[in-house]
């Protein structure tokens, strides 16, 4: 076996001699050629054909070695005995190039995030479309659905699986889309049972605060009723029946569907025998299949609704304002005294995580600039206002504002409907009370209740009244307020406040520092929610007595990107009162933007979570962007 060894290292040698040819300027067939016959395995037959090829070997070797020392001496690889192959010298390596500048790790994985996110949510898309295309099975399971003719279906999507769920249709000669919740199907022996639940549960289940699982109790006594009658049913029928029960009993009856449905920002019922209108977050406002039919029906449904939200509405007060326990804000008439068509009723429901700054940034509504400007203005003491139109999202921009206040500061709030969800535990959420004579409690009475709990902080949901002149008063003589008003421009908020019947005096508009104003508005044919603005009220000119304003943001419609339009007035006198130079000024924003851009790019959006990193930052801000440095924010 030694000849084969030796073999084995001359093509070694061969293999090395290729690798040093390569390397050298103006390469010679003959040589290449030479070097890989040498390379190439040779299969042992015999005693005889080791030694032929030992020497045939020998002889590649030699030669190679002599072509090469005549081309490039230079570069002549050193040729050992077969049993030792000799690495040939090193040849002359180019110039090295200059390093390449050091990738931030963090920012790497970020990008890396980042791209994994949209391959993810890319597949969503997709499986979402074969999803319609071949109509799951699972969708009709306990649902039977055909869609009205001259319709079509463009999207289907579970609210309540596998029980509910929606589809959004079409008609191309109408030019309409239509919202059509699909519930489980019942037969008629499926239906006489459920009537005979329903006149048989209500004696048997008694209130009982220690009975933990009330979904176990409901459906032992619905087969208890069963075995009594001697009905014998499907595991599938029972399933449905029990659907309905808790739909009635502990849902919202036939618009249950509606209030579960994420996707519903309105529901709007104008009378009886007109369909129900909702407002989609995709696709806005839409007629659903849900119409009631009887008049009593729907005023009963209304009565139930009001006194579920704490409330009572008769025919001698047909109207009334409240808040469902989900904390949607709820507006309801009763006959058709006051709305011809019938009883009505409209649900406005809010996110059940209330929005946050990066919700705000995440939706496109501010910029990380704006946000870390109204950031520092909010955390100096600055009073703010957001005015715009219906539904532009006033109170949840005022609500993810909130979240920028010191968190130990003292909050009192204001609001007709209980609709703001702060994180600082020293707040003090106070509501209107209507009621006939001297014992209602409206917003004026709150606000100069809420003047003598020494707040350093007021919020009033929404301003429209007399109260507002108080608010002022406030501003004037040092608390710190935030509101939200309706008007369209700084123009009709001036016009507003100082009209009737708020009759707010001109000199005391300079009280308010900063206001936004926020749009419902149409970018590329979607209907969105941007911040238009955000102003300065300067003060009074002494000259003409008009109120002067400083632009410092402003929306491109064209873009939808957000242009910082003039220097701020705001910031010069926070950076006066805190002693900063320009330089550090500019530096402190930047470190908040920083601080929003990593929670928007790391999708850190939960109230607590984003709470936790203000009050942090609040406390410690240099341990915060170390953390941030390093990738590894505590939240």
């Amino acid at each position: 076996m030694e000849p084969l060894s030796e073999k084995s290292a001359d093509s070694g040698v061969g293999q090395e001699i290729v690798k040093n040819l390569a390397l050298l300027e103006g390469e010679d067939e003959y040589l290449m050629e030479l070097a890989t016959k040498l390379a190439q395995p040779v299969q042992v037959q015999s005693q005889s054909s080791e030694t032929t090829s030992m020497d045939l070997s020998d002889s590649l070797v030699e030669e190679l070695a002599q072509r090469l020392e005549k081309m490039q001496p230079s570069a002549q690889p050193s040729v050992a005995q077969p049993a030792q192959p000799t690495v040939a010298q090193p040849v002359p390596q180019p110039a090295e190039l200059p390093p390449e500048p050091e990738v931030d790790l963090h920012v790497k994985m970020h990008e890396m995030i980042s791209s994994m996110d949209e391959t993810v949510q890319e597949l969503y898309t997709r499986i979402s479309d074969l999803e319609k295309l071949r109509a799951p099975q699972e969708f009709t399971e306990y649902c039977v659905f055909e869609p009205p003719p001259g319709y079509q279906e463009l999207e289907r999507y579970w609210i309540h699986k596998p029980f509910v769920w929606a589809a959004i249709l079409y008609s191309p000669e109408r030019n309409e889309r239509m919202y059509y919740l699909v519930e489980p199907a019942l037969t008629v022996g499926e239906k006489t049972a459920l009537e005979i639940l329903y006149q048989n549960l209500l004696e048997r289940i008694t209130y009982d605060p220690r009975i933990k699982d009330r979904d176990r109790l409901l459906e032992a006594k619905v087969n208890e009723i069963l075995r009594e009658y001697g009905i014998v049913m499907t595991k599938k029928s029972i399933q449905k029946l029990l659907y309905y029960l808790k739909r009635n009993y502990i849902g919202y009856g036939r618009i249950d569907g509606l209030i579960r449905d994420p996707n519903i920002e309105d529901i709007s019922c104008d009378g009886w025998n007109v369909p129900i209108f909702v407002y989609s977050r995709k696709y806005q406002s839409l007629r659903t299949n849900i119409i009631f039919t009887d008049q009593n029906e729907l005023d009963l449904f209304v009565i139930r609704l009001v006194e579920r939200a704490g409330k009572q509405i008769t025919l001698a007060k047909p109207t009334v304002d409240a808040a469902l326990p989900e904390g949607y804000r709820l507006q309801a008439t009763l006959g058709s005294e006051v709305t011809t068509r019938g009883s009505s009723f409209s649900i406005r429901k809010f996110a059940e995580e209330p929005f946050t700054p990066i919700d705000l940034l995440a939706y496109g509504t501010f910029s990380s600039e704006m946000l870390a400007y109204l950031w520092l203005a909010t955390e100096n003491k600055k009073n703010i206002m957001v005015i715009g139109g219906t539904a532009s999202g006033k109170t949840s921009t005022l609500n993810a504002l909130s979240m920028f206040i010191w968190p130990d500061a003292k909050i009192v709030s204001i609001e007709d409907t209980r609709e703001l969800a702060l994180y600082q535990e020293n707040w003090i959420p106070s509501v209107t009370r209507p009621a006939p004579g001297d014992r209602a409690i409206d917003m004026y009475d709150l606000l100069r209740q809420a003047l003598r709990q020494r707040p350093e902080v007021i919020i009033v949901g929404e301003v429209r009244g007399k109260e507002a002149l108080t608010l002022f008063q406030a501003m004037s003589t040092g608390h710190t307020c935030y509101g939200t008003m309706h008007a369209g421009s700084i123009q009709e908020m001036v016009h507003r406040l100082e009209g009737e019947p708020i009759n707010v005096p001109h000199h005391m508009l300079a009280a308010l520092d900063i206001v936004c104003l926020q749009l419902l508005t149409y970018f590329r044919d979607q209907r969105v929610r941007r911040n238009q603005s955000v102003v300065e009220i300067v003060g009074i000119d002494p000259a003409t007595g008009a109120l002067r304003t400083n632009r410092v943001f402003e929306r491109n419609p064209l873009t939808d990107e957000f242009e910082r339009v003039g220097e701020s007035h705001v910031l010069r006198e926070i950076a006066k009162e805190r002693g900063w130079s320009a330089l550090e000024l500019e530096q402190e924003l930047t470190r908040r933007r920083q601080v929003l851009e990593y929670l928007h790019r790391n999708n850190i959006r939960r109230l607590n979570e984003v709470a936790s990193v203000f009050r942090q930052y609040y406390y410690e801000p240099e341990k915060v962007m170390e953390q941030i440095a390093s990738g590894k924010l505590r939240v």
